[in-house]
Order: C-alpha cells, then structure tokens, then sequence
C-alpha cells in the first residue's frame, strides 16, 4: 500500500490509509445519520471514476515562513508539505518549480496552482508585485515541458481583487466539448468523475431543455442538453457568466445565461416539461429558489450537491417534489468529502374530495373552539411560537370551504412553503402526503388526508 509521505501531520485525505471498501464503508457510515434524519434511503455503495491519486486538478496553498502548506482542517495550524499524491502531475510540476522562489517574494500570501489542457498559476499577496519580482516564477512555469501562465490578486483580510495583470483564460475539455474557463472561476476539481456523473445523468434525462441553475460556465448545461434542446441559467459571478455565454455561442448551443444570485427565483416563461440541473455551492439553495422550483411544472429536477447538509435540507423543502434516487460519487478519493447526486419527479398532488375531518397548517396560536359560521370544530395537535397544526372537524366540506373559513379567521398571511420552511417541527411529518395545492396568497395552510391523521396526532398534543 503506497504510504502518504505528510501523515499523519497533514489531515487533508483522512482515509488514505484505507482501501477503497474500508474508505467507502467509513463515508456511508458517516452519512447515515444525516440521511435517517431527513427520511433519506442510504445508498449502499459510493461510485467512482478515474485515477485514486493524481487527480486534483487544482491546489490552493499557503504561504508560510518560505514554505508551501495547507492549514489544517478546522484551525489556521500551518502544515507544510513537500508533495501531494492526490495532485494533478502537471500541478506537482509547477509548485515544485516555484517552490523555492517563494521565500524571496515578500508579502506573498497563497499561491493557486491549476491545470487542466494548460496551467495557471495565481499569486496573492498582500501587495501588487512588480514585474521585476516576478520575472523568476515566469521563467521557472517556462521551462516546464506543458505551457503556463502567471497571474497575480492583491488580498487583504476581507477583499480579493485582480492586480494590474490581467487574468488569463483556460480551456477545459469535458468529453468532446471544449469550455472557457476564467482563471479563478469554478471548474471541478475531479474531472474524470465529473465526466462520470454526466454520463449518468444522459441516461436519466431525457431530450428536451434544461435549465441551468448555478450555472457558472455553463458546464452542465452545455454538455448535457440535446441537440435539438436549449439552455437557460444563471449565476452570481459575472466573468462566469459571460464565459457561459461564449462558451454556447462557440458550441453553437441556443442558450440564455443571466447575472444575478439566488435572492430572486429566474424569471424565465414557458419553462413546463423542462429538466432543472441545480449545483449551488455549499450554502444550498436560497428559499426563493426552492419555492420557484416548488411551482413550477418541470419534467425533473436533478440536484448535485458537494454538502450534504444542504442537500438534505433542500430536499426536504421541495415538498413538490419526491426524491427518485440518490448516488453518492467519491469526487475526492482518500477524503471524506462526497458529490450527491439526486433525481427527483413531481410529486402527483390529487384533489381530496370533501371530508368531515381535515388537518391545517394555520399561522399563529390558533384557539380552541369553532371556526366562524359554527360549521367545524378547531383542536390543536401540536404548536410553535409561529404556527400550529390543528384537526378540523364538522360536516363533510370541501377544501374550498375549508379555505374560505380559514382566511376569516384573520391570521397573518404566509405561503404554504413559507410555513414549511420555518416550522422546524414539520421535519417530522410524512410530507409525501402533504397536499399544498392553494394559491399563494391564501391562508398559509398544508391539507393533510385524513389517513394520517393518527400518525400526526401520535406527535402529541397541545391545550393551550
């Protein structure tokens, strides 16, 4: 077994000493709770593709006393380190011909060392650097045999900006498509598993348009989508963005990527019978886009997440939605850190005939007793601060009926996803059978059939 020349110092690859079933077992095991706790099936293997070292494609490093490192996880404890089994050849190269010009280059904070058909190497500082100091990193990238460039930002404790240089552009191959990629935006660090995952993907999806939430380049948009299909994305980062768009436009793809975050859903029409691909970064996805997702008639939603915390909570907030299938991908052997990829359908909503018992989601204490009109009886099952959930009894009615009475009942209003998402105690509740189906500006409610209702009632009840 090959032995990592930096343990146990360096706790960047926790499981390299493990093999691949020990390494695998040990992740599964450590996502389990997370998973039960979300109502979640537990895959029971962890897929793969592509070289188990030698696969990073990127290395962000600290600079520390004249040597190179990482910072240990959870802490600023600096490690230095010679080599990385898991780095890119090409990648080693480079840090490995710079490394001893960094202890004559003052103020130089981290370096990012990337390669993919060609390399870049991006120097951050705490000051502009000037040509003159940085002539030897440039002759030092030269005289390796694969072709780089150099490139500088000025970073202080809270900003990042590009020095006076301005930042080179790289090209990354997926499959048989070719992308623009700016030098400091995202790309996978695995490019053998994201090729993988896409593959596993085509067999999912099928033709049609995709919408690209998260898009960044346009990566996933762009080499998935059929022939006779469109893209439409967006994201935040604006130099990612406008490599989307050349990125399409070279590709001869039809496609529209717009600029904004997440704090707005797209604005997009005729979306119906499209496939979403969603990738947000660690934090998930925001509230407005769950909910735009939530009412929209898409064909699927394909969810790949690097935390599966997020993902989790996501998942659980797409009460429209039912989780199909779960893949967990190993983007970072020898680590703890997973790709989840999910694929989701719409959840099929019936319209619940007229009852005589009927549970609500009603916003505020809500009191014992009669709604207006006398026709049905209030008993609370179970409550917050905010919200509460009560069984409402009395002659068969229809929802409709249900509705009206509820909205004179003069309570603030919510959306039926506005109560989900901030009554912690619904986690708990089968949602699968949650019926959602009001307008938006109804009464925030979720109409539960009445064959649950045992099972909400066991949660406990309230008097007061």
């Amino acid at each position: 077994m090959i032995q990592c020349p930096n343990r146990p110092i360096c706790d960047g690859c926790p499981n390299f000493e493990l093999d691949d079933d020990d390494d695998h077992a040990r992740v599964l095991e450590e996502l389990r709770p997370l998973f039960e706790t979300h109502d979640l099936e537990v895959p029971t293997e962890i897929l793969g593709a592509g070289p188990r070292l030698g696969y990073r494609n990127r290395a962000k490093m600290v600079v520390k006393r004249g040597q190179l490192g990482f910072y240990s996880r959870g802490s600023r404890d600096f490690v230095p380190i010679e080599t990385c089994l898991v780095h890119d050849q090409n990648v080693e190269a480079a840090i490995n011909a710079i490394r001893p010009l960094v202890k004559g280059l003052d103020g130089l904070k981290f370096i990012d060392v990337r390669y993919l058909r060609e390399g870049v190497v991006t120097l951050s500082g705490k000051r502009d650097f000037s040509s003159e100091e940085t002539e030897p990193f440039r002759v030092a990238l030269s005289e390796l045999p694969t072709k780089w460039s150099l490139h500088q930002v000025v970073s202080s404790a809270s900003v990042v900006h590009p020095s006076n240089s301005s930042a080179p552009v790289l090209e990354a191959q997926v499959r048989d498509k070719s992308f623009e990629l700016p030098a400091d935006a995202f790309f996978q660090l695995n490019t053998y598993v994201l090729e993988a995952i896409h593959e596993a993907i085509r067999e999912r999806v099928e033709s049609g348009d995709l919408l690209d939430l998260y898009c960044g380049i346009g990566t996933h948009g762009l080499s998935l989508v059929s022939p006779e299909g469109r893209v439409r994305g967006f994201d935040a980062v604006e130099s990612s963005v406008l490599a989307a768009r050349r990125n399409a436009e070279a590709l001869k793809i039809e496609a529209d990527f717009a600029i904004h975050d997440d704090s707005q859903p797209p604005n997009w029409s005729d979306v119906a019978g499209s496939t979403a691909i969603t990738n947000p970064g660690r934090q998930g996805m925001s509230t407005e886009v769950v909910e735009w997702l939530n009412s929209k008639d898409l064909a699927g939603i394909v969810y790949l997440s690097c935390q599966p915390e997020t993902f989790t909570r996501d998942v659980e907030r797409l009460t429209n939605w039912k989780v199909d299938e779960i893949q967990i991908w190993d983007m970072l052997p020898k680590t703890s850190r997973v790709e989840v990829l999910a694929f989701l359908s719409p959840r099929k909503i019936e319209v619940l005939e007229p009852s005589d018992t009927w549970v609500a989601l009603v916003a505020g204490r809500a009191p014992h007793g009669e709604l207006p009109g006398g026709k049905f009886k209030v008993r609370a099952i179970k409550r917050t601060d905010q919200f509460s959930l009560v069984s409402i009894q009395g002659t068969p009615v229809s929802e409709d009926e249900i509705v009206f009475a509820l909205r004179k009942w003069g309570f603030p209003l919510l959306t039926p996803n506005q109560a989900l998402a901030k009554s912690m105690f619904l986690n708990r509740l089968p949602l699968e059978n949650v019926v959602s189906g009001a307008p938006c500006h109804l009464f925030a409610q979720a109409r539960v059939p009445v064959k649950i209702l045992d099972s909400l009632v066991a949660l406990g009840t309230s008097e007061g």
